[in-house]
């Protein structure tokens, strides 16, 4: 029976999925930077599709576009996504307006896709997990 339980605890956290669900700036912060930071919350909806039940201990990822840093997101809570769930997590970042001008130029006034990369590590309670997950964002 403990068999089958770290089993299903095994299969749940290799199989967590990570969906990027919404992107929020956060304008008074970035106002009180007088925009040299641009900080936001990167909202993410992680899934178990397992019969058990997984703990997150933390999160720890790098959001990249054409080779540039475009923040780094980490989380040290700690939070159980139920078995055949989802919970929806939000990550806070910030980066430098200087940094990543271009690309937030051509994102807000041409409207052109940003391709954005996100790799890292899930920490859960059976292991690590490591992302790596590419989109574009409109």
């Amino acid at each position: 029976m403990l068999y089958m339980f770290l089993r299903r605890k095994a299969a749940a956290a290799q199989n967590l999925r990570f969906e990027p669900v919404d992107i929020i700036i956060d304008l008074p912060r970035t106002r009180q930077s007088l925009f040299t930071r641009l900080y936001y919350t990167l909202k993410i909806n992680v899934i178990n599709p397992e019969a058990a039940n997984v703990n997150v201990r933390n999160v720890v990822l790098r959001v990249t576009s054409d080779g540039r840093t475009l923040g780094d997101l980490v989380s040290n809570k700690t939070f159980s996504i139920p078995a055949r769930s989802n919970q929806v997590i939000g990550l806070d970042a910030a980066i430098s307006i200087f940094g990543a001008l271009g690309t937030i130029i051509n994102f807000i006034k041409k409207r052109q896709p940003i391709p954005v990369n996100v790799t890292g590590q899930i920490t859960s309670d059976l292991g690590i997990l490591n992302v790596d997950y590419n989109t574009t964002v409109l």
